[in-house]
């Protein structure tokens, strides 16, 4: 008896589709009261990896703004879940070393971040910033530029970021 297993064309596993990270530092003169919170935070959110949503092989990018965006200081990072300590304290260490100046300007933001949404399949982005300023060119605008409206002196007084979450899917 002779049978066959498997006869026609081999099976490709289904991929799977990886998410991308994006984190934002505002790095205006008001956040550098406000970089031990935005540790505290990033710590936190790393070592939960994301509160479950961040896979093995998740790209995590790091930007930076002030009145300008800074692109490509920081080497783009692979989530492994063992490393999450390590990937914590190499984004920490970086934010700490930074130069915080200027005032803060979403508008700086806009025109890549635009086009880094268009090209992902699955994009979460979290802007820690100090709420000064407006936001606009997302959906949600009135509703955080009012956060920030109210939460501005509190936040200011307590030395804390707000942290904005967008989450994209398929360009938007």
């Amino acid at each position: 008896n002779v049978f066959a297993a498997g006869v026609g064309p081999p099976q490709r596993a289904a991929k799977k589709h990886t998410s991308r990270f994006l984190l934002i530092f505002d790095i205006s003169s008001d956040m550098k009261q406000r970089v031990p919170a935005v540790q505290k935070a990033l710590d936190t959110l790393l070592a939960t990896g994301a509160n479950g949503q961040l896979h093995l092989g998740d790209s995590v990018g790091v930007w930076t703004f002030d009145q300008d965006l800074h692109t490509g200081q920081f080497p783009l990072q692979y989530w492994e879940p063992e490393n999450a300590p390590m990937i914590a304290s190499n984004i920490t260490k970086f934010i700490r070393k930074l130069h915080y100046s200027k005032k803060t300007s979403f508008d700086a933001l806009q025109p890549l971040l635009n086009q880094v949404v268009q090209g992902s399949q699955r994009l979460t982005v979290l802007i820690f910033c100090d709420g000064n300023g407006e936001i606009h060119g997302t959906p949600y605008d009135p509703g955080i530029n009012q956060v920030f409206q109210q939460r501005q002196s509190e936040r200011q007084k307590e030395r804390l970021p707000i942290v904005i979450v967008l989450g994209f899917q398929h360009g938007q």
